[in-house]
């Protein structure tokens, strides 16, 4: 194959790609004002027009930045690899001569050119369309000092990673199965750090005070056989009016989150409820079934592109340098375009996944009824969308809607 013939094929699959996502937007758009302010039967009684029409709005507002997103992201790529911007990067960076330096000087100023580009699209998000529908709480302060927080982070997590590939790269002819052996044992570490290092650079994790909530929770996860060393509150609000909880921790350090913006909106039974069905993963072991699928994906992938890294023409088509991380860039430009076309069916196995928790925490609690109130109060409050378009709701929902759990835990 010829550089200008992959060049082709990619630059087609970018387009084919974006032009997928906006069709499958906008015919989520449509679907959803042909439904405007109808009320589904299950909301019946507990929502009203208006407020449904609120919930179309906000998904139209959000449909049409994405789309603009998308377009923009689309012109940024043609003009990196037409113009072969990564390459003249990486030609400037050469008189520093030490690959290491040079490699992480290259990833850090990739990384943080693509998030400059994007953070236009940030900045509105945040404080236009979040702020128009009542969730941002964010000043332009702790906006800016996010960001910068998110950049020495980056820095400090993930260049080292990378520079641990490019050596695998450069010394072994396995070095596709090093670094697998390499990120799969940076992600168990993160899960470990993340909640006691990362999470509390960005929020504030108060313990949740002595009281009929904290009691009901210790006896749900003594009757799990499930060791909680704690459970925190965490200042959502501070940023957004969404609402969320989770489970994480690894090893002996589990730990239970709870939105403080959860606990304004739900009573005692319902929250208990909602944490019931994220032990319902823990139990199941969700989580780590998709560690093990993705890190078979990624195996597969990393082996993939040791089998190409010979094919200069993959370089040259997509303006690249040849040297040895130019094989993490392809990949990284590559897969994305390939692993897209299988997102239903990803997301087909994380909603079955959901009704397997949900179905488990009623199991648990004795009954589906508290869950459902839940349901219905988070989907009030994020302004969730109650009916989807079908193919939208099966390429992207990583949940089933809120009807479709309603039904499965009547």
């Amino acid at each position: 194959m010829t550089p200008t013939i992959f060049k082709i094929i990619f630059l087609l699959a970018i387009v084919v790609e974006t032009a997928w996502e906006i069709f499958l937007t906008h015919k989520n758009i449509v679907w959803t004002n042909k439904n405007r302010g109808k009320i589904p039967s299950y909301l019946a009684g507990k929502t009203s027009s208006d407020e449904l029409t609120k919930s179309a709005d906000y998904l139209a507002a959000k449909g049409v930045l994405a789309t603009y997103e998308g377009l923009y992201n689309l012109v940024i790529i043609f003009a990196v690899i037409l113009f072969g911007v990564i390459g003249t990067i990486d030609s400037f960076l050469a008189p520093l001569g030490n690959i290491y330096l040079r490699a992480g000087i290259f990833f850090f100023l990739i990384t943080e050119i693509q998030n400059m580009l994007n953070l236009p699209f940030s900045i509105y998000r945040t404080f236009v369309i979040e702020e128009r529908f009542g969730f941002n709480k964010t000043t332009p302060e702790l906006f800016f000092k996010d960001l910068a927080k998110e950049m020495i982070v980056g820095i400090l997590v993930t260049i080292p990673l990378l520079l641990g590939v490019v050596w695998f790269i450069s010394e072994y002819n396995l070095w596709w199965l090093y670094s697998w052996v390499l990120i799969l044992s940076f992600s168990l570490f993160m899960t470990w750090l993340y909640p006691i290092i990362i999470a509390p650079l960005f929020n504030k994790f108060t313990l949740l005070p002595d009281g009929e909530l904290k009691n009901l929770i210790k006896e749900l996860a003594e009757k799990l056989g499930i060791s909680i060393k704690e459970i925190r509150v965490m200042d959502a609000s501070r940023r957004s009016g969404h609402s969320n909880a989770y489970f994480t921790g690894f090893g002996k350090v589990k730990r239970i989150v709870i939105f403080d913006t959860l606990i304004e909106i739900l009573n005692n039974k319902e929250l208990l409820s909602v944490l019931a069905h994220e032990l319902g993963h823990f139990k199941k072991r969700h989580i780590l079934k998709r560690i093990f699928l993705l890190q078979i994906l990624l195996l597969a992938g990393l082996y993939l592109a040791s089998l190409g890294i010979g094919f200069d023409w993959a370089y040259k088509g997509l303006g690249l340098n040849i040297n040895n991380w130019s094989a993490i860039v392809v990949f990284a430009l590559v897969a994305p375009r390939l692993t897209f076309w299988f997102t239903p069916l990803s997301s087909w196995h994380i909603r079955s996944h959901e009704f397997e928790a949900d179905s488990y925490a009623k199991e648990i609690i004795g009954t589906g009824e508290h869950l459902q109130s839940a349901l219905i109060a988070l989907e009030k409050n994020n302004l969730s969308n109650p009916e989807p378009d079908p193919l939208y709701k099966k390429w992207y929902y990583s949940h089933p809607t809120v009807g479709e759990r309603i039904d499965a835990l009547s």
